[in-house]
């Protein structure tokens, strides 16, 4: 078992579930990051995002069960995954309902976690909600790499997305970079934005300029 799925029963566990029930839907987890098809949606991008969940909960303050939501969130994210912007998080947070229902995991806290993955469509929390700020932000954390990483995640990226041809491709993303660019905010907490904000403009920045025609 990885270290996602490994997280995945901890989660639950730490949730109000039972452990032994959570086992399936690890495996699930495993399968579904590990397959072939999966460039930068797979298991090295989980267990980033999970590092930087454990990273930025803590500078934040999550007490331990909202570190378990988080996480659980983190896990499920991108389990399903089929290059659809909204449909993947709206299947991939129905998944994390019915994997942490069926393990015990109580309904409302269960739904907590769906809508958490639910918020990675647009990557916009209240202010009030630390658990998905640290979610969004350990998600986005790619973005502020130095300029060897940001390139490998470019790579990997458009490979996920190969169905989708270059002119299409050069479009969408320029207007989801500008977006981005045009945020006052980039990253919710602090933690992230000392870290990560000044770094991840400038390489949206660059990448947008090599995308306009």
């Amino acid at each position: 078992m990885t270290v996602i799925g490994q997280a995945w029963i901890r989660a639950v566990h730490e949730l109000g579930g039972r452990a032994d029930l959570a086992t399936a839907a690890a495996g699930e987890l495993d399968r579904a990051y590990g397959a072939a098809d999966r460039s930068y949606h797979g298991t090295a991008h989980i267990q980033d995002v999970l590092a930087k969940v454990a990273l930025l909960g803590a500078e934040v303050g999550l007490d331990q069960a909202s570190m378990a939501a988080v996480s659980a969130a983190a896990c499920a994210h991108d389990i399903v995954y089929e290059g659809k912007a909204g449909e993947d998080e709206r299947a991939s947070a129905d998944w994390a309902l019915r994997a942490l229902v069926g393990s015990g995991v109580p309904a409302s806290v269960s739904r907590r976690v769906h809508d958490l993955v639910l918020s990675t469509i647009d990557h916009v929390a209240p202010p009030s909600d630390l658990q998905a700020a640290v979610l969004l932000d350990a998600d986005l954390s790619i973005l502020g790499s130095d300029r060897g990483g940001y390139a490998t995640y470019l790579i990997a990226v458009r490979r996920d997305y190969l169905a989708v041809p270059e002119a299409v491709w050069r479009i969408g993303r320029a207007a989801m970079l500008q977006a981005l660019l045009d945020r006052i905010e980039l990253f919710h907490t602090e933690a992230a934005r000392c870290r990560w904000d000044a770094p991840a403009r400038r390489n949206l920045a660059a990448e947008l300029a090599e995308l306009d025609p």
